[in-house]
């Protein structure tokens, strides 16, 4: 890639960590309980770096066909490593640049259309499942993976288990201001995994149900998995933390002046755990088994 190219949409959440939301057993349950066994086309909407295009095929038959799209341009072009991948799992694969307000395909196109961490950075998701639904056969399945990434103020790791009451309650303040913020700013919603059944349900699919991921952020000492390290990295990526910081300000704006002083204090804190945490990695005496709240909601049409 051009060093010089811009940077795609949420491409500083596009880490080695990504390959690791799900655990893969859990992953072969959902995949009986989609039939994925009897689709033979497929949509990835939104793909991204296909993290979650790959997943998916993973549970399909050989000579099914895979089509992933995404409104960044720098997503949406050939790419060797991806169609090495599924040219080993002996799947055709093509992916193209697309909106999901305006996708490129005749109605009842495909036997399932999924995304994954697309509609909580949309204005107006209805819209969006109403296209997917409109690409998808009768009978065809559309699976969404969103998130509550409110929860995460609150959960617990070796270096939070002892905060106090206040500095609990700004933490979880300083993450509700963002998330209403994001929405103010007409940007989507990062918890919208909580209403989704609803949604589907507006569009009048079929056998609707949701699931909740029962994966974790595990990471105990001796922190040899390639999981545990791409989690730390991410924890102690300095891009990242300026990433939020860049975001929260627009955010908080929409608020005027009145959370002005919670800004400024949790860079500090931010600065101050990613000390902590480097102190405590070095001890090994950093763990967190905390939960993640991603939600795997599908309906048939």
């Amino acid at each position: 890639m051009d060093k010089t190219e811009a940077k795609g949409h949420s491409e500083e959440y596009f880490g080695d960590y990504r390959d690791y939301w799900y655990n893969f057993d859990f992953l072969e349950l959902m995949a009986k309980r989609w039939e994925l066994n009897n689709v033979q086309t497929l949509l990835d909407v939104g793909c991204g770096q296909c993290h979650w295009t790959r997943l998916i095929a993973s549970f399909l038959e050989k000579g099914s066909v895979v089509t992933a799209v995404d409104s960044e341009p720098k997503w949406g072009r050939e790419n060797s490593r991806l169609r090495k991948f599924f040219a080993e799992q002996e799947i055709s694969f093509q992916i193209k640049e697309a909106d999901v307000l305006s996708l490129p395909f005749e109605d009842n196109s495909f036997d399932a259309v999924t995304c994954q961490t697309l509609l909580i950075h949309i204005q107006n998701p209805i819209e969006a499942l109403r296209e997917m639904k409109r690409v998808l056969k009768p009978d065809g399945i559309l699976i969404c993976a969103e998130p509550n990434n409110l929860v995460a103020s609150v959960l617990k790791d070796s270096l939070t288990a002892s905060d106090n009451v206040e500095d609990i309650i700004e933490r979880f303040t300083f993450g509700l201001i963002k998330e209403k913020g994001k929405i103010n700013l007409g940007l989507g919603d990062n918890s919208l995994g909580d209403v989704l059944p609803g949604l589907l349900s507006q569009l009048k699919l079929k056998d609707i149900t949701s699931y909740i991921s029962d994966k974790v952020n595990f990471v105990i000492p001796p922190y040899q998995s390639k999981e545990m390290q791409a989690m730390i990295a991410l924890k102690l990526t300095t891009e990242y933390k300026e990433l939020l910081e860049s975001e929260s300000k627009a955010q908080f704006a929409t608020f005027g002046d009145k959370y002005d002083l919670i800004l400024p204090r949790m860079s500090e804190k931010s600065d101050l755990y990613k000390s902590e945490l480097g102190d405590a990695l070095r001890d090994q005496t950093y763990f967190d088994g905390s939960g993640v709240l991603m939600y795997l909601v599908s309906g048939r049409k």
